[in-house]
């Protein structure tokens, strides 16, 4: 455990009664800064048990009964966060097998043979992956969160989460990184995002694909100067998964202190920081990162990945 407990000891403090955590203090539990609260105090299981257990406990109450999970007051339809939910508990020793059978018939819609749609877009609208919603399109973080999820309860080899991995590299930059879902919108070329490509990074990890690497590249270069506490925690924990890269490893103690510096200057200022900021500093700041995987690398033979067009400049003021 590290000597930086701040944000431990905020996330302990901030727990509901009831168990689990919300976005904000004052605000009620939700799935997403649950789980990431529960990983971050994970790393202390015996001093936080009872944390911990309420927290669990506090997830099952959103189950659907189907293997699924979907905030009771949310949208039906929202089932994004049961990948998290699943990796979560994997990584606190509870896989859920059937939550994972159940996510792998998840799918998003795709758009076949349609050439109008064809020719506005560069990424291939066949491949499948997961929305964050039931009945709509697939997106990069919500197919990235599956694969991860997946791979860390065994599936790695499974012809859902290979298709999921061809969609992310279908959908990443060969200059490095990945959007939220087109590389262009109305023929103009979008930007690479830190959080999704760390979140592409930590699905794909073990990959040496051209793209996979790029976007390493891309991720220590964009936040070399940020301060951005999400940002930051997100590259430190995806970066360090691929500690072969010596580029990698050099980059990791200057985040630790990019973070660090952040953090402390945040709450000093006495401003609110989400559970989801105090629970990604804790986790990135640990020598033991949950989001490292056991398994290999998933496949990415088959059905190969079309060439991406080339990529133009973006168009000067579109996304300003």
């Amino acid at each position: 455990m590290s000597a930086f407990r701040e944000p431990f000891d905020y996330l302990t403090r901030l727990a509901l009664p009831e168990g689990g955590w919300g976005y904000h203090t004052g605000q009620p539990l939700h799935l997403e800064p649950t789980c990431f609260a529960l990983l971050a105090l994970a790393l202390d299981p015996q001093r936080q048990k009872a944390t911990l257990d309420r927290a669990l406990a506090a997830l099952e109450v959103h189950a659907d009964g189907t293997g699924l999970y979907r905030l009771l007051r949310g949208r039906p339809q929202a089932i994004w966060p049961t990948a998290m939910v699943l990796f979560t508990k994997t990584v606190l020793g509870k896989t859920d097998k059937h939550t994972a059978t159940r996510l792998l018939e998840v799918r998003g819609q795709t758009i076949k043979g349609d050439p109008e749609v064809g020719a506005m877009m560069d990424i291939n609208p066949e491949r499948v992956g997961w929305p964050w919603a039931e009945g709509t399109f697939s997106w990069v973080e919500p197919t990235a969160w599956a694969i991860l999820a997946l791979r860390a309860a065994g599936f790695a080899t499974h012809p859902r989460v290979i298709e999921g991995t061809h969609l992310l590299l279908d959908r990443a930059f060969e200059t490095g990184g990945i959007n939220y879902g087109n590389r262009k919108v109305l023929d103009n070329l979008t930007e690479p995002i830190p959080g999704p490509t760390a979140l592409m990074l930590l699905a794909l990890q073990g990959s040496d694909e051209p793209r996979v690497v790029a976007a390493q590249r891309y991720l220590r270069n964009t936040v070399a100067t940020m301060t951005d506490l999400e940002h930051l925690a997100w590259a430190k924990l995806a970066l360090d998964c691929y500690p072969h890269d010596p580029e990698n490893l050099a980059a990791l103690p200057k985040l630790d202190e990019q973070l660090k510096a952040a953090y402390t200057a945040q709450t000093a200022e006495g401003r609110p920081i989400s559970i989801v900021r105090h629970a990604l500093t804790a986790l990135a700041l640990q020598a033991n990162n949950p989001f490292r995987l056991a398994s290999e690398a998933v496949p990415t033979t088959g059905a190969a990945v079309p060439p991406a067009k080339p990529e133009d400049p973006p168009k000067p003021g579109f996304f300003e």
